[in-house]
């Protein structure tokens, strides 16, 4: 591991392969290492009172020192799928050797003009053939197509 790989914002979420979904409230967050994410807990679906599942926020990569981050449509927390929604503001943020940004998943991700703050350079949107027209479009009615190509 890189001594100098940047893990701000990993030291006060839980870890996700250790967290039980029963410690969970809305608004926490969830760091995965291994998929370089961090999460915010957006809404908890229980059934019966126990939690089944929910949505998330891609609040930040783990690491900030990759060129490029993968981020999933679902992700599994103590065994219960939880949907990626939406990517937060600033989430690439202090990510300066950044260039590509792939999206898994089949629905689109709400983006924001401020989603992309913090970036001062351009970086390619990689998503889903099926989903290129959708973002495109997005992109541009956010006047972010200078700083965002979507592919």
């Amino acid at each position: 591991q890189n001594d100098k790989e940047d893990t701000t914002g990993v030291s006060d979420a839980a870890d996700i392969k250790t967290v039980s979904v029963s410690d969970l409230k809305n608004g926490s967050k969830v760091a995965d290492t291994k998929a370089n994410a961090v999460y915010k807990i957006g809404k908890l679906t229980k059934k019966k009172g126990k939690v089944t599942g929910g949505k998330l926020t891609y609040s930040a990569p783990a690491l900030k020192n990759k060129k490029k981050l993968v981020v999933s449509g679902k992700v599994k927390i103590d065994g219960k799928k939880f949907t990626v929604t939406k990517l937060a503001n600033g989430a690439f943020k202090d990510c300066p050797d950044l260039k590509v940004i792939r999206l898994k998943g089949k629905t689109v991700l709400k983006l924001t003009k401020k989603t992309f703050s913090g970036l001062d350079h351009k970086v390619t949107l990689d998503v889903p053939k099926s989903l290129v027209k959708d973002y495109s479009s997005m992109i541009d009615k956010l006047g972010l197509s200078g700083k965002v190509r979507v592919k």
